[in-house]
């Protein structure tokens, strides 16, 4: 039987387009494994745990509220390209669905523990720790961050880190002007004096950063430091 997870956002509609999924998936003999509102990563993480080589995560990401989407995934750590959604959107016009192979079934599954330890295994920190203020925007991040930095030993604030679909105060995007506005007021306030400011889209995969001075670090430098870490880490492993 085909394997594939699949989770949704924090928006208000998503879980109804999950379960239409869901629902289809099944009437065509999928094992589903159901791990709710989730993030983007948190979702390709349960490819792995789960033996799964299917996922869906329904959602528009950073794009505004009222906005929907998925990301699709056939095999592990590979999402499906323009040329494979051509191929799907040919098979979708030309196929006959309606003699269904077989009843699948779904499985309402557990993933945020194993992933929240999974994410602090991989970390080592120095004897520092620093002072973190995380806004994640009502968005689904909140359910995730929050608790890692806590287990790391992080001096933790939380900004918006409750999940609401209503994105009282503004839409989970960290290019939002305004709420990197907020995040740097955080950071630098009197009592906080942070050292670091962390701010995570609605899916969970996009980062904004603001340093101990409120100024923002934009992503073309992130990706420097992450890339550099990277190719160190793949020359060190190609010397064998």
């Amino acid at each position: 039987m085909n394997r594939v997870v699949v989770g949704y956002d924090n928006r208000s509609y998503s879980e109804k387009f999950a379960d239409a999924a869901i629902q289809q998936f099944i009437a065509d003999g999928f094992e589903v494994f159901d791990i709710g509102l989730t993030l983007s990563p948190v979702a390709y993480f349960a490819q792995y745990y789960f033996q799964s080589p299917g996922v869906m995560m329904i959602t528009a990401s950073h794009n505004p509220n009222g906005w929907s989407g998925f990301k699709l995934g056939d095999e592990y750590s590979k999402t499906i390209g323009p040329e494979e959604i051509k191929e799907i959107f040919n098979i979708l016009q030309t196929q006959d669905f309606s003699t269904l192979p077989q009843s699948g079934v779904r499985n309402i599954v557990e993933i945020r523990k194993a992933y929240i330890d999974a994410v602090i295994s991989r970390i080592h920190m120095s004897d520092y720790k620093p002072k973190v203020v995380l806004d994640a925007g009502n968005g689904g991040a909140g359910l995730f961050a929050y608790e890692i930095f806590q287990k790391l030993g992080c001096l933790t604030f939380q900004l918006n880190c409750d999940p609401d679909t209503a994105y009282s105060h503004y839409f989970s995007d960290p290019s939002n002007l305004k709420a990197r506005e907020r995040l740097a007021q955080m950071v630098t306030h009197s009592h906080i004096q942070a050292d670091l400011g962390l701010a995570f889209d609605g899916d969970g995969d996009r980062l904004g950063v603001v340093d101990q001075y409120g100024n923002n670090i934009w992503s073309d430098r992130i990706l420097i430091i992450l890339a550099s870490q990277l190719l160190e880490k793949k020359r060190f492993q190609n010397c064998f």
